[in-house]
């Protein structure tokens, strides 16, 4: 992992508790914890009633930024998650490359893998 990292996310219909979603954004307001890259963030939400939003975008103040709290940001957001998947990608100033795919209480660690494509 580099010291600067890009970030970047692929939302995968994913559906949110509104009221858990707006605590996350609070959590992630308070520069007294452990938040880097994702200080201040905020959930673009789109309200479908019944406490529940899609998730429409993740926004970060810098997209190229120290994001050491990418895991702690993965787990929390397991937790508001109602259905769907976000993956959260990263790729170090030393072009290491990695993720979280992120579900409802699960989060998993994504790897870039090379594939050779046919020849042109």
């Amino acid at each position: 992992m580099g010291y600067y990292t890009n970030f970047d996310c692929t939302l995968n219909e994913p559906i949110v508790d509104t009221r858990k979603a707006k605590n996350l954004e609070k959590y992630f307001a308070d520069d007294q914890k452990e938040t880097y890259g994702f200080l201040d963030m905020k959930l673009k939400l789109i309200d479908v009633g019944d406490n529940r939003s899609v998730l429409d975008d993740i926004i970060v103040i810098d997209h190229y930024n120290k994001f050491y709290d990418d895991k702690l940001f993965a787990e929390k957001l397991s937790k508001v998650l109602i259905s769907g998947s976000v993956d959260l990608h990263f790729i170090g100033e030393d072009r290491k490359a990695w993720g979280w795919r992120v579900s409802p209480n699960e989060v998993r660690m994504l790897t870039m893998t090379w594939v050779l494509s046919e020849s042109e």
